[in-house]
Formats: C-alpha cells, structure tokens, sequence
C-alpha cells in the first residue's frame, strides 16, 4: 500500500509564460499570471480552445486605441482575480466571443482614465 504523506486536495495551476510582446496566451490546460505582473501587449491575455487563464494582482494596460485587454474566446475563461486591473485608453478592456467567459472577481477592476472600457 502506497501512502503520500502531505498530499493536497487542492490542484495549482502552473504559471503563465509571458511572451516577449508582453502577452499570455493559453490554447489549452490552465495556468495563472503571477502576483505583480504587468502585461502591455493586445490581447495581453488570451484565453481559447477552452483552455483558462487566472490573473494574480495582475495590472493590464492595453496599447491606447483599439487595443484588447483581456480576449477569451472558443470555450476559453480569463479569472480577474481580486486586486488585477485592466487599465489603457480607448481600449476594449475584455472581450468574451464564440463561448469565452470573462469573470472579474469582488476587488477587481476596469480603469479606463479617458475612454474605452
């Protein structure tokens, strides 16, 4: 018999890589965005093909005009976690198409400081 000393009920996602563009893109699997990111790239997270994206006290500020925050679309979900915002002028702050969720958790946030949102 094979006993595992410390196991855990509760599963972890692995950490997001963050690309070079600034951005999370995930296809498939979970992971989360770690505490006190900041991503800059359009989307800056992209969640599809049913996969899911957690952000972590993570600040997205999306390129000025015309620019997306957060994208979750095929199934995909993006997790605003408390203490993330999504920040960015004129800018799509969180799209959800073809099945995507967007969910934005009590202490989350979208702070356009002129428009958009």
């Amino acid at each position: 018999m094979t006993s595992w000393v410390g196991a855990s009920d509760t599963a972890f996602a692995q950490s997001c890589t963050v690309a070079g563009g600034s951005t999370v893109t995930l296809t498939s699997g979970t992971c989360a965005i770690d505490p006190n990111t900041s991503l800059t790239g359009t989307p800056a997270v992209h969640a599809s093909t049913s996969a899911q994206i957690t952000t972590n006290n993570v600040n997205v500020n999306p390129f000025n005009g015309g620019s997306i925050g957060g994208l979750a679309d095929t199934n995909g979900t993006i997790i605003f976690s408390t203490g993330s915002s999504i920040n960015g002028n004129w800018s799509v702050a969180a799209s959800a198409q073809s099945g995507g969720q967007i969910i934005f958790e009590s202490g989350s946030a979208i702070n356009p400081a002129f428009g958009g949102g």
